[in-house]
């Protein structure tokens, strides 16, 4: 569905930029984005490439944006997606997109109800070196104690952290994803 957006707005010419700064933006739709342990494919992705190619420090096989769309899963899951890509690129992925499609429930044919846009970065601020034995590159919701009770309903976290390993091993260090902003369109 992205992918068709991105390509009648790019008929149209109102599409995302091609060259921004000194990069190229290309279309990376949706090939895999392999984590320290396992991989996910996005709904849709874009990777910023820099003149002249490929640097040292930059890895071409991660995207820069990442679009998860959340058609028939939960508005839990669709969040958790974009903290996994954040958290487990360690920060390579800079952006998610997470889109939440909700259709009013027993209306047939189904009916809108409301479309959710919301972006997740990294929360570059809250690094810190991890010492003590944590899950590796585990996505945890980031809520009070009284919020991680069975006993309620709560809506979904709006942070998630991981333990992560620097490349190489050496050493250990949280990571956070948020959410840092959000619009909503009731029909």
């Amino acid at each position: 569905m992205i992918g068709s957006l991105f390509h009648l707005m790019a008929k149209s010419g109102t599409g995302y930029p091609e060259l921004y700064g000194g990069s190229r933006i290309v279309e990376g739709g949706s090939a895999d984005i392999h984590y320290n342990s396992g991989y996910k494919s996005p709904d849709f992705s874009l990777y910023e490439v820099k003149n002249g190619g490929v640097s040292d420090d930059q890895d071409s096989s991660t995207p820069t944006i990442v679009f998860e769309v959340a058609y028939s899963q939960s508005t839990r899951s669709v969040v958790r997606e974009a903290a996994r890509h954040i958290c487990l690129t360690r920060g390579e992925v800079r952006l998610v997109v997470a889109i939440d499609i909700v259709h009013k429930k027993d209306i047939r044919p189904r009916e809108l109800e409301s479309v959710t846009w919301s972006h997740w970065e990294e929360d570059v601020l809250s690094h810190d070196v991890v010492e003590h034995e944590d899950d590796e590159d585990e996505v945890r919701s980031e809520r009070r104690d009284e919020e991680n009770s069975e006993e309620f309903v709560l809506p979904p976290a709006t942070a998630y952290t991981a333990v992560v390993a620097q490349p190489g091993g050496q050493r250990r260090y949280r990571i956070r994803a948020e959410e840092t902003d959000k619009w909503q369109v009731r029909c």
